[in-house]
């Protein structure tokens, strides 16, 4: 009997010992801590980076209710991508879905904006607009070096200072 619970010790031990040695809880939920930037132009373009932890087996990536666009998982703690073109100005919601971890809102950690204009100029494929504030946005074809961005086409406009 004693040579049983000899070696039935040591086997208990190793195995509680192995168990115990992961600190990371399975299947913790997502979470979005804040998007950079927090804010961006109606037509959509902007790039963004989405804070977190957790961001794991990521399906899905909505502001507004639209789709990031070219989203990109960097790691557990970060997201790239485009935002989507929006309707209307203000705040709209960021989400983050996993197949694996759930989904977290960040409920009005986008904002849309509209740009006022002071001038705006047209070639024939592309079109420049100046603001207000002196920020000059072009868009359309960079066939021949028109939006000064090195860029061969950029549909949502693109800021120039």
């Amino acid at each position: 009997m004693k040579v049983s619970s000899l070696c039935f010790v040591p086997i208990a031990a190793t195995l509680l010992a192995a168990c115990g040695s992961d600190s990371t809880a399975p299947n913790e939920p997502l979470r979005i801590a804040t998007i950079i930037p927090a804010s961006g132009l109606l037509a959509g373009g902007t790039t963004v980076t989405i804070i977190g932890t957790n961001l794991i087996d990521v399906t899905d990536v909505t502001i507004g209710g639209m789709a990031l666009g070219d989203r990109t998982v960097v790691n557990s703690e970060e997201i790239t991508g485009t935002t989507p073109p929006a309707t209307s100005t203000g705040t709209k919601d960021v989400i983050v879905t996993s197949n694996s971890r759930g989904s977290s809102v960040c409920s009005g950690c986008f904002s849309y904006r509209s740009v006022r204009t002071s001038q705006i100029a047209a070639g024939s494929n592309h079109t420049c607009a100046l603001t207000n504030a002196g920020i000059a946005y072009c868009w359309g074809d960079n066939q021949n070096g028109a939006l000064g961005c090195g860029c061969a086409n950029y549909d949502p406009p693109v800021e120039r200072r």
